[in-house]
């Protein structure tokens, strides 16, 4: 592609990303943001070790973190810094479909703008903390650019093992980079660049053994966790559920209430079994569609290995989702330029739905309040988001509303002392009111429960 194309392409991206999530950049920090960043007395410290002691394995992320806390920057300036990752992102992986596929330039085309303008992806944006996947997706997508260019020349080999180690150390999911290069470059009678697959995959178990002997702290207790059989087998209906919210971005929530059902979690078992052995039997077809969807399975793995207290978030699969536009910008591809103009109008409808959902989600993302009450029409019946709407109701002095929410919480759950705390506190404040003046700074500095 010319110089001019890449530079016109850009504008359009930039002017996207911003026109489209510009309502939300001035929401306040929310939810993990007040742990990580607002309330982290590491990330206050001048001392940069002591920032990145607080957890060394997300070490580069944490980096950006701290330099953007001593610049005084503003929640407004994270998410900036945030959405010009994600733009990024797109260009990166347009140049990733430019030397995945060399003859089939429109797919990267079709990919870069899902991603610009699939609502799914702003999520990671928004949610500050969401800054971990989008530079681990950056670095990822730089590693497999530099290892299909590896034969190129020694910037090339060095850039490879460099992307993995930056993207390891912005988030554990990168460790599936090695078998993602082992799949793509089955593409002829054998593997193409052996060597880097194995010392990369050295460097990933190196990893792996000092992150699992290094203390995690959750915030969750081992009692409020999924044991790792019932979680995994979760997972194996949520890939799918998950490929379903990329492709239909419809009512995105913040805070899902969902249940695991045994019987379907077991037949996603059983299904995913059987197909990637059809995909691992297809690589001998060395068809390249096929090894896409493998590597689509082994980009979501570690998120079905590691137990979490929430079983679904639309701010984990940023990569995942990444990666279903590539998918999807190389089947549109295939279609041939006849075919491709006469599915131009649906196509337009469908980067037009995309658009529409984008910006409202937007202004679901204009404050905390504006967030949580979405997420509690959506997930009447959990806890957690109810208590938060209340307490953004709360900070923002609406003590009336509040004092309701907190009663609805109370009824999800009667004996959380919390709830019972809060509601005390404003029956006092209605008796007196001059307490609120006393009160009012504590309240904007409270978290939210995690």
């Amino acid at each position: 592609m010319k110089k001019s194309f890449w530079l016109l392409w850009s504008i359009l991206g930039l002017a996207l990303v911003f026109l489209l999530d510009y309502s939300a950049l001035g929401c306040e920090f929310v939810y993990d943001d007040l742990g990580i960043i607002v309330h982290n007395p590491y990330l206050h410290s001048r001392n940069l070790f002591t920032a990145l002691s607080f957890n060394p394995f997300r070490s580069l992320v944490y980096f950006t973190y701290w330099v953007q806390w001593q610049l005084g920057a503003s929640s407004q300036g994270f998410r900036i810094f945030n959405l010009l990752l994600h733009f990024l992102n797109g260009l990166l992986l347009l140049a990733f479909c430019g030397r995945l596929f060399e003859d089939k330039p429109l797919a990267g085309i079709f990919a870069s703008l899902g991603l610009w303008l699939n609502p799914i992806f702003l999520e990671s944006v928004n949610l500050i903390s969401g800054r971990f996947d989008l530079m681990m997706s950056f670095f990822y997508l730089l590693g497999l650019i530099c290892y299909l260019s590896y034969s190129r020349g020694w910037k090339f080999r060095v850039g490879f093992y460099l992307a993995l180690i930056l993207a390891l150390l912005s988030k554990e999911i990168a460790v599936s980079l090695p078998l993602v290069c082992l799949v793509l470059s089955w593409r002829e009678e054998k593997i193409l660049s052996p060597k880097p697959i194995f010392f990369s995959i050295l460097l990933v178990l190196v990893f792996i053994f000092l992150r699992f002997n290094w203390t995690i702290i959750l915030a969750k207790t081992s009692e409020q966790m999924p044991g790792w059989g019932e979680y995994f087998l979760a997972q194996n209906g949520l890939f799918w559920f998950s490929i379903f919210k990329v492709l239909i971005p419809a009512r995105l929530n913040f805070d899902y209430q969902l249940k695991i059902y045994f019987p379907l979690a077991l037949a996603g078992l059983f299904f995913n079994i059987f197909f990637v052995g059809f995909l691992f039997f297809s690589l001998k077809k060395r068809k390249l569609f096929y090894r896409l969807i493998l590597a689509g399975f082994l980009i979501y793995l570690p998120l079905a290995l590691i137990p979490l207290a929430d079983i679904f978030r639309e701010t984990r699969i940023y990569l995942f989702a990444l990666w279903i536009m590539l998918v999807f910008g190389l089947s549109l591809s295939w279609l041939g330029k006849e075919r491709l103009k006469s599915i131009l109008p649906l196509l337009g409808v469908i980067y037009l739905c995309f658009f529409s959902l984008c910006w409202e989600r937007a202004q679901k993302w204009r404050s905390a309040e504006s967030l949580w009450r979405d997420s509690v029409k959506k997930s009447p019946l959990k806890f957690r988001p109810v208590y938060n709407y209340a307490n953004a109701l709360r900070r923002k002095l609406k003590l009336k509303e509040a004092e309701q929410v907190y009663l609805w919480a109370e009824r999800l759950s009667p004996s959380d002392l919390r709830v019972k705390t809060n509601l005390e506190l404003i029956r006092r404040i209605n008796q007196n009111p001059a307490l609120l003046r006393e009160l009012e700074e504590r309240f904007k500095a409270e978290q939210e429960i995690p």
